[in-house]
């Protein structure tokens, strides 16, 4: 929103630069209409760049706080790493507010996805892994995994 918001300053800027070079233009009754309705708008522009980004950094805050969340959760005796998408999502957001020179709130400053995607796919596979261990049925294998498989789910 914030890059949809400066693409659209940088062309009304753009068509009053022209304006601007022309004062005879600017000095007639339509020309200081077209100011006042510039300025207005860029007062508005102005604001909802400043009330995206507000909104946003309160969003890193409450996306950290997910970081505390448990990570594996069982839902419906489904074990399922727990992973807010919105975590995945605000790297590419601090990425993008630097590139335009905004504010970053301190603790998302050096925030890097990397080593959680790794740990969430390498969470994923011992899932795989436990789920098919819990569907072996072999009557040799079953007693002994029969209480590794009871600690693990009481875990």
């Amino acid at each position: 929103a914030i890059v949809w918001e400066r693409q659209l300053m940088m062309h009304m800027e753009k068509t009053m630069g022209v304006l601007r070079e022309r004062k005879d233009v600017l000095s007639t009754p339509l020309g200081k209409q077209a100011t006042k309705r510039f300025n207005a708008m860029a007062k508005i522009l102005t604001e909802f760049e400043m009330v995206h980004h507000g909104g946003w950094t309160e969003m890193i805050e409450e996306a950290q706080n997910n970081l505390h969340s448990t990570l594996l959760v069982r839902h419906k005796e489904k074990i399922m790493v727990n992973l807010a998408p919105v975590l995945l999502e605000l790297e590419r957001e601090i990425h993008c507010m630097k590139v335009l020179k905004l504010s970053i709130p301190e603790r998302a400053q050096n925030f890097d996805t990397s080593k959680m995607k790794s740990n969430y796919y390498q969470l994923q596979q011992l899932i795989k892994e436990y789920e098919a261990l819990c569907n072996v049925k072999h009557e040799l294998f079953e007693p002994l995994f029969k209480y590794h498989l009871r600690k693990i789910d009481r875990a």
